[in-house]
This record gives structure tokens, sequence and C-alpha cells, in this order.
């Protein structure tokens, strides 16, 4: 939608090519329903959230960086909106009012949207020709944006039809797998505790990879946002140790001191209701049990030893790794290669008039709105220069 609205301003005679009922499917799932559309950050801040490939990624943000697209988009009328980590929302915390944005951009631009799924593409003397849709229909033109999304939510139409696309087309495709995935863990700490979460957690990883945000325990082991990033970073390792800070950016002594102070001010509370109010109450009694505090024991029953052990768990909890959840992957890692992209255009070096944007590049980042800032960035440079 974003290389369409891009070329219409431009003048051009544009047709999309969408093999849903509707577009934006996939838009409208991302942010939990509410589309955390960017991360109104600068773009050297940005790029340190790109896992690798920075480089082929400059042209594309500094031409459409997050603070321009969200400007398209409310000089169109969407009143946004910027919460914690930069991360950028519509006012009303519904995708509906993005999508309907951009439709509203594509109206403008008489962008024609042709239902169908591309099935490949004609090319004459190395240059693009036409495209072919499954049901046979071939439709001429002197360019073509492939922008098919990976393969993550296919129910939302991500089914990689791209991938052969682009390869037929002579592009070498870098296989594609789930990224940013919950992680499956077995460890006793979190046996039957499906559903708690936990609004500020660090985590460390194996080479001391960190992350840092809210984390959610699933039916067999632990989500969320600090946990896709962890994913994001280490993606090809199947089994690893992590360990979880429950006080991120304090030292030992520093937790203590906090723990201390509200011991004292509360001598008469059981140690589990003590830190019932910031982790609950069933988390708190299973992080008591681990440590080998006894049940019952009261602020000013703990003993001086026995408080450091607690903190020590606390800041280092140990986790193993057995491996990831494929089927709640949110994006794609790998695509079509990007040495086989112009970054200063998005145009293959392969067959001229043909280009590319999106998730089905080999691109992708940690979780706040960067992905989809990478659409809308490459999207615009691709729809820009085809």
């Amino acid at each position: 939608m974003m290389a369409a609205i891009t070329a219409s301003r431009r003048g051009k005679n544009v047709i999309l090519v969408e093999k849903n009922p509707e577009p934006g499917r996939k838009l409208l799932i991302t942010g939990g329903g509410r589309c955390n559309m960017t991360n109104l950050c600068e773009v050297d801040e940005f790029l340190e959230h790109v896992h690798g490939k920075m480089e082929f990624l400059y042209s594309a943000l500094y031409t459409l960086p997050p603070s321009s697209f969200v400007q398209i988009l409310e000089d169109s009328g969407l009143a946004t909106k910027v919460e914690s980590g930069n991360r950028v929302f519509p006012e009303k915390d519904d995708s509906r009012v993005v999508l309907r944005t951009l439709l509203k951009l594509l109206d403008d631009g008489d962008v024609k949207i042709v239902h169908g799924t591309g099935k490949g593409i004609r090319t004459m003397d190395g240059k693009v020709h036409s495209i072919v849709l499954e049901d046979g229909r071939t439709m001429e033109c002197s360019s073509i944006v492939l922008a098919t999304g990976g393969v993550t939510y296919p129910e939302t139409g991500s089914t990689g039809d791209g991938y052969e696309i682009a390869r037929l087309s002579g592009h070498r495709i870098v296989p594609p797998i789930p990224c940013l995935r919950p992680l499956i863990c077995r460890d006793d700490i979190l046996r039957g505790l499906k559903g708690i979460s936990l609004q500020d957690v660090g985590m460390v990883g194996p080479g001391n990879v960190t992350a840092r945000g809210p984390l959610m325990i699933t039916h067999n082991g632990i989500s969320g946002p600090v946990v896709f990033d962890m994913d994001v970073q280490i993606e090809t390792l199947h089994s690893y140790e992590v360990a979880l800070d429950l006080f991120p950016g304090y030292n030992a002594l520093e937790v203590e001191d906090l723990l201390l102070g509200t011991m004292l001010k509360e001598p008469k509370k059981m140690i589990p209701n003590v830190l019932a109010s910031r982790f609950g109450k069933r988390f708190s009694e299973r992080i008591i049990e681990k440590v080998g505090i006894p049940r019952g024991i009261t602020s000013s029953q703990l003993k001086k030893a026995m408080r450091k052990d607690l903190v020590n768990f606390m800041i280092s909890i140990p986790l193993h790794v057995t491996g990831a959840d494929d089927r709640a992957g949110m994006i794609t890692s790998g695509g079509v290669d990007i040495t086989e992209i112009d970054p200063s255009t998005m145009s293959s070096k392969k067959v001229q008039g043909l280009f590319f944007a999106g998730e089905l590049i080999d691109i992708h980042a940690g979780t706040g709105g960067y992905n989809l800032q990478l659409a809308w960035s490459t999207g615009y440079l691709a729809g820009d220069n085809c």
C-alpha cells in the first residue's frame, strides 16, 4: 500500500494486486489490534534495533524516517499518540483507522485494486514486461513492486508467494523462518503460572545478549516483548540458558535496599505478600519456594543471609530454553537476498523494473514498531523509484 500510494503521488498509473478480499488484513492484527505503526526515534537509534544489515536500510530510513511517515498519516486526518518506548499508535487504539487512512490515500491516488494472486513475472530483454496471475490473467507494466510479506500468520495471506516469484526471476532466497517467537521453557518456577504478566523484566542470554521489557508466562514457557527481542538476537540457537532479572537497572545492593525499606515499613507482613504488590501473589509464592524461605516467615523474621539469597535469585532467575514456538512467530527472518537489491532504490540488480519492499526482503528488527516502519520505508523508496 505504501509503495502504491507513493508511486501514485508521482503521477504513475498504479494497480495494486491483492490476494485477499480486502487489503491490510495483517495490519489489523498488529499491536494486539491497536497497530503499533512505528517507533518515533531518530534513525541512528532506530538502526540499533535492526538485526544486522543496517547499512542496507540507510537510504530507506533516511528517505522516509518515522517522523515523516507519521506526518503523512496525520496530514490525511489520522490522530496519533506516542507511548512508552517511543511507540506510536493511533489515538483511537484501533488498527482499523490506520487501514482506513491508507485506503483513503490509495483512493486519492486513483490506485486500482485488482483481486488475484501473482504467479510470475514476464520479462523482455531483461526488463519487466508483465505480471501473470494464478487465474491466467496477464497485466502489462513497466515496473513491479513485490511486497507480499513473509510466512508468518498465513491466515492473513502471508503464505510466501513472493519468494517463488522472486526465485523464478533469478533471485536467491535466504531460507525464511519465523522470528520474534515465544520461547519454550519447562522450568519448575514457571509451572502452573500461565497468564502471569510482569511489566518490566531484564533478560540475559548467550554471549551476554540482553533485552528488557514486559514478559508473560505461557503454558509452555515465556512470551512478550522482552522474549521476542531475545529471540531476534539469537534466532539460530535452539537450546540455551537465559537469566531473568526482575529488577532491571538495579544492582544487588540497590535491590536489597529496596526490599529492606519495604520490610522495615511492614515488619509483620509475610514475605510473599511483601513481593506480591510487584509480582502478584502466585509468582511471589513460587519465588520464595525456590529460594527455600519458609512460607509463613515475616519481614522481621527474615535473616540477612536469606534476604541476600532472595535478592540474588530475583536478579538472575535461571531458565533453560529448549526451543521456540514457530507457529506463533510474529515476523519472518530471511527472504530475498539484500546483496541482489539496490539499497538506494529497492530495485532488483537482476531484472530492470523489479522492486522489493517489506518483509519479503531479508530484513527484520525487534519489537516496538520497527518492523512496520521497515515496511513503510522500503515501500516508500520502491514507490518513489519504480
